[in-house]
């Protein structure tokens, strides 16, 4: 027996396909291919959040070797993507405002996951040793 809420996705897979390239927008789509077709649109989707990187990060990694640069972009990358794992340590800015601190190899990264704004947010790279 087909529930009510299978009708529904039906119906609405009915309406997309109109609005898809569909060779044959009038057939009804089944569950299966209706939640197809919705997979990329799927609100359980993980978009990554944006990154933002400061001025004075990006001077700083411009002055470093090639395979220092691409190591340090691969950390950034991973701590844009899952930043909880890579905090190391807690540090403030001058605001008071908690920041997340990472060590990798040679350098540590100060950043800051803005969870509301969707932006992992890279907002200083120095000397591992410098750090207090």
């Amino acid at each position: 027996m087909v529930s009510l809420r299978e009708r529904q996705w039906a119906a609405q897979a009915h309406a997309m396909a109109r609005n898809l390239d569909d060779p044959d927008p009038n057939r009804w789509l089944t569950l299966d291919e209706f939640q197809t077709r919705l997979a990329p649109h799927s609100r359980t989707e993980r978009v990554k959040p944006r990154l933002l990187i400061d001025s004075s990060v990006l001077e700083f990694i411009g002055r470093l070797r090639k395979r220092d640069r691409e190591f340090l972009r691969a950390r950034v990358e991973a701590i844009r993507d899952f930043p909880g794992p890579h905090a190391d340590y807690r540090t403030r800015d001058d605001t008071g405002r908690e920041l997340d601190g990472h060590i990798a190899g040679r350098f540590a990264i100060v950043f800051w996951d803005d969870f509301a704004d969707r932006h992992g947010k890279i907002l200083g790279v120095t000397w591992a040793d410098e750090v207090t």
